[in-house]
């Protein structure tokens, strides 16, 4: 997620950015396998974004947080970490400005995909 790409590199053809990977740890994770609030992870790692490329991967740190709360809606914000919360119009919007092409397609056929899996 965090890796310097054009866009254009072969393995992107055969690897494409891996939302999916994203969204199959999180829908198959046992229960008992203590994986922390991935929701909480996301949300502050966007928030808390610095340099290289900080708008890049503040989107996709976005894109993910969207992918848990979508997957597992029971896990909850930090409500002591004060921070709006895109939508996903804004996150497909902000991976359109900041993201490879293709990206927000990606990510958006990958979020509403698992909304049926989870």
């Amino acid at each position: 997620m965090g890796a310097d790409l054009r866009g254009d590199e072969s393995e992107l053809q055969s690897n494409p950015i891996p939302y999916a990977a994203m969204a199959w740890f999180l829908t198959h994770t046992p229960p008992h396998v203590f994986i922390g609030n991935p929701r909480v992870h996301f949300q502050h790692y966007a928030d808390r974004m610095n340099e290289p490329r900080r708008e890049q991967r503040r989107w996709r740190a976005w894109a993910c947080w969207a992918l848990a709360r979508s997957i597992h809606p029971e896990w909850p914000p930090d409500a002591r970490h004060t921070v709006i919360e895109p939508n996903e119009t804004t996150i497909a919007n902000q991976l359109d400005l900041h993201g490879l092409p293709g990206e927000r397609a990606h990510w958006t056929s990958i979020l509403y995909l698992d909304k049926t899996l989870a």
